[in-house]
């Protein structure tokens, strides 16, 4: 039986059976599904890595990381170049204006040039790891090369190079796995820091924790302080507050704010 699948050559005169063609169809067909709407140069559309103009004034190289500047081209200047492919201008870093618009470049980037960044999804890049407890990680301003870790952010980091005894590493900059586009963050246990006062109206209670991990049952720290916002008038202790040294958790948000919430258990929960 002939191949339905052989090869042509140049010249060739084109006769294949049906089954074939409607293979070739069904084939793209499942590649449309997976990579979205065919742009007019054939190649299609992916909702997580999107086309970015390097406009930050230095030649990159993949893996590292752009701020967003918005699309090259806009409804007003052309509706139908603007409805064809997403592109955008990729500048450096501002943690002011890119705590979750930022790409992490699929190819090296020279200055002016154009290349593939990754929007969402799971990718490589290089973290500055701060405390082994940090799970997620955020940009650092101005930074090409890495993002900082952090307990809150837009990347979770599912695996770091700190992870394997053999790479030697314990904090520093160094190479993960992230997944980009979550809004997470992850609780931690803390003491109150000279009291924290309690919500008064439409004005959050404000005052500062100090951040402990665990170590084999035992607490160790402080590691870090933080300023809180706490939104409760009344189901605190005495006075809507938290008492200077109560164990207390905190939770950020998806801004990087810090929320408090009173633990239950006055001794700690090391002990």
């Amino acid at each position: 039986m002939p191949d339905p699948y052989r090869k042509v050559n140049p010249g060739d005169d084109l006769e294949f059976p049906a089954s074939t063609w409607n293979s070739i169809l069904d084939a793209a067909k499942a590649n449309q599904a997976r990579g979205g709407a065919p742009g007019k140069d054939g190649s299609f559309r992916q909702a997580t890595i999107v086309r970015v103009k390097n406009e930050s004034g230095e030649d990159l190289n993949r893996n590292q990381i752009l701020g967003l500047d918005g699309p090259i081209f806009t409804p007003t200047d052309s509706q139908n170049v603007f409805l064809e492919r997403v592109t955008f201008r990729g500048i450096k870093p501002d943690i002011t204006k890119h705590k979750r618009r930022y790409v992490v470049l699929l190819d090296p980037a020279r200055d002016g040039s154009f290349a593939r960044g990754y929007l969402s999804g799971v990718c490589q890049v290089k973290v500055d790891v701060a405390d082994q407890s940090h799970e997620f990680a955020i940009i650092d301003d101005e930074n090409f090369t890495n993002l900082k870790s952090s307990r809150h952010g837009h990347a979770q980091i599912l695996w770091r190079e700190s992870d394997e005894e053999a790479y030697g590493y314990d904090t520093g900059v160094q190479w993960t796995i992230v997944r980009l586009g979550v809004t997470m963050s992850c609780f931690a246990i803390g003491k109150a820091n000279g009291g924290i006062s309690a919500r008064s109206g439409g004005t959050y209670g404000t005052g500062t924790v100090d951040i402990y991990r665990s170590v084999s049952g035992h607490e160790d720290g402080p590691v870090e302080s933080v300023s809180v916002l706490n939104a409760s008038a009344d189901t605190m202790t005495y006075g809507g507050g938290i008492d200077d040294g109560r164990y207390c958790s905190v939770a950020w948000d998806a801004d990087g704010v810090a929320w408090v919430a009173p633990l239950e258990c006055p001794d700690g929960p090391y002990t």
